[in-house]
This record gives structure tokens, C-alpha cells and sequence, in this order.
């Protein structure tokens, strides 16, 4: 099971948790008001992108910096307590490299490689903002918690090639998967997700009438 932690806890307890399992949630990190702002301004980059996704819709944005004070991904991402973070985790990564929205609504029987149980191939610190209330079927968001530390050994010895032909974690190495808890974290919108993108991951399968809405920042 994922830890959750409290967005009045300290950095340093943050940084403990987020060293040992990888990943932790913050339930209800932004209220009702500022997650539907949230939403109104993501919806309109939507309509402005063209870019091709089989699971619905997809805005692949910019650095933080690029978006103006006072929008709503800014008055999001760009607080003390998340740049801290990321800086006594990656010291050597810059901060917001970018930012990626996704409407997650059309099921597919097609394996895509979000959905495919892995670790990325660059490794990053992410904010994982879930937008609307996601439950069984909506395509949570699945994390093994305390794998980041077998994945970091898996991305530093593989080549690029190799990488490729056994990124797919449930049939390359089984056995090592087995040794794992997979978990869905299903959340209510508005509640956030930080992991070390060398966890095992993946998107949740999404049922037929069923969608997911989410926003997430990338530090590498």
C-alpha cells in the first residue's frame, strides 16, 4: 500500500518517505474551487492541441516558467515546498522541465506504453495532480511501492536498445515484479501524487463510460 503524508508535513519527512517507498500521496491537496479552476484552464489547452493520443486527449506543455503568474498550473507547481523537494531529491535537476495533461476516456484492448508496467527511460521526480475523482476502472495511476531502488539498477544497466525490448516489466522480469505490491492509487480530484519515475508504474485499464482527467509536472 502507498503512504499518504499531509501537505503540512516537513520537506525532510517528505524526502524520508519518498527515499524509501518511492512514491507518496497527498489526499485532497487542492480544494474543490482551485481543482475546477484547474480544470477550466487545462480543458482550453486541450482544444488548442492536435496532438494524437489513443486513450483521449493529451497537452504536452512547456516549462513551468512559461506559463504567466497567476494561471492556475503556476499558483499549482510553482510553491516552495515542491521546488525544495525536488532539489534535495535530484540536486542536479532543474525544476518544472514540463508539463503534461491528459483526459484519459476511450478504452482500447491495444497495449500503449503508459500502460504497460515499467520505469522510464530518463529518470525524474514527478507532481501527479489527479483532476477528477478516480476510482475502479477510471485508469488510476499503479506504482509498486519501494521498487524505485531495483528500477535505478534496471535503467543504469540496460542500454537504450535493451531498454526497449524489456520495458515491459510484467513479462521481462516476472519474477522481480512478483517481489512487489501492485497497487491502483485511487484518489478523490484534487489529490496528488509525487514518485521517483523509477518506481514500477503504469496508467489503469479504463472501463467503458469511465474517464480520468490529469495533470502532472516532470522534473529531469
Amino acid at each position: 500500500m502507498y503512504k499518504k503524508l499531509k501537505s503540512t508535513d516537513s520537506t525532510n519527512k517528505m524526502l524520508e518517505v519518498l527515499k524509501e517507498e518511492g512514491v507518496f500521496v497527498i489526499s485532497n491537496y487542492i480544494g474543490t474551487e482551485q481543482t475546477l479552476k484547474l480544470i477550466s484552464e487545462v480543458d482550453g489547452h486541450f482544444k488548442k492541441t492536435k496532438l494524437s493520443y489513443k486513450f483521449g486527449k493529451l497537452y504536452r506543455g512547456n516549462n513551468l516558467s512559461t506559463y504567466k503568474e497567476g494561471s492556475e498550473i503556476r499558483n499549482v507547481f510553482d510553491v516552495e515546498w515542491m521546488r525544495e523537494l525536488s532539489k534535495m531529491y535530484h540536486p542536479e535537476k532543474p525544476y518544472g522541465k514540463s508539463v503534461i495533461a491528459t483526459h484519459d476516456y476511450i478504452k482500447t484492448n491495444n497495449w500503449e506504453r503508459q500502460a504497460w508496467l515499467h520505469f522510464d527511460k530518463k529518470n525524474s521526480l514527478k507532481f501527479f495532480l489527479y483532476l477528477t475523482d478516480v476510482e475502479d476502472g477510471c485508469g488510476g495511476l499503479t506504482v509498486c511501492p519501494k521498487s524505485h531502488n531495483k528500477g535505478r539498477g534496471l535503467r543504469c544497466k540496460w542500454s537504450p536498445s535493451e531498454y526497449e525490448k524489456y520495458r515491459r516489466l510484467e513479462y521481462s522480469v516476472s519474477d522481480i515484479v512478483n517481489n512487489y505490491e501492485t497497487t491502483p492509487i485511487l484518489e478523490e480530484g484534487g489529490s496528488l501524487i509525487v514518485f521517483d519515475t523509477d518506481i514500477f508504474h503504469k496508467g489503469g485499464d479504463i472501463e467503458e463510460g469511465k474517464s480520468r482527467k490529469i495533470i502532472r509536472l516532470h522534473n529531469k
